[in-house]
């Protein structure tokens, strides 16, 4: 069984702000979902979390709100070990929505 933690961090906020304010990421998919942690504090805990996909590529913004890490997405996922049934993903103006419906000021 995987225990789950909660993780605090700036992956949704990170990813959400370049998708909404950098014209690089424009086209760019917000992806919500679990994932299994492989090392550290994390080792085996599943925890939420956010990145953006474009053309099969993962932009994650976990420790950085200006920069990213770059990975193509069959490698991410396999090393996130994402939970695929958990996915979320989002367009810019459904994030936009989301964001609006929850008030996240």
């Amino acid at each position: 069984m995987i225990d789950s933690i909660e993780r605090p961090g700036m992956c949704f906020y990170n990813a959400f702000v370049a998708l909404t304010t950098d014209p690089i990421y424009e086209n760019a998919t917000l992806v919500h979902a679990v994932v299994q942690g492989r090392g550290g504090p994390v080792e085996g805990k599943a925890y939420t979390h956010g990145w953006l996909e474009f053309a099969n590529v993962c932009y994650d913004f976990t420790h950085k709100r200006i920069d990213c890490d770059i990975y193509p997405r069959d490698m991410y996922y396999a090393f996130g070990n994402v939970y695929e049934q958990t996915i979320a993903r989002y367009t810019k103006a459904e994030a936009l929505q989301q964001y609006e419906k929850f008030d996240h000021t």
